[in-house]
């Protein structure tokens, strides 16, 4: 038996996006977290610990991880 859920981190700045993609993932099972930015996502993985996160590419705010602008 799975004692720990599957959790998903949604970082998505576009809300309907958001909305749309965290309730098909609820709808199959997943408990999910949405952040609407890269400072937001950071803060909550400093906590958090999530199985997937899904990150749009096209974020506007600069990346907190290091990356690419």
């Amino acid at each position: 038996m799975n004692l720990l859920r599957n959790k998903i981190l949604v970082v998505e700045d576009n809300k309907t996006c958001a909305t749309i993609l965290s309730e098909l993932l609820r709808k199959r099972g997943y408990e999910v977290q949405v952040a609407i930015d890269a400072g937001e996502a950071a803060a909550k993985v400093r906590i958090e610990r999530f199985n997937l996160i899904v990150l749009d590419l096209f974020l506007i705010a600069a990346d907190p991880f290091g990356g690419p602008h």
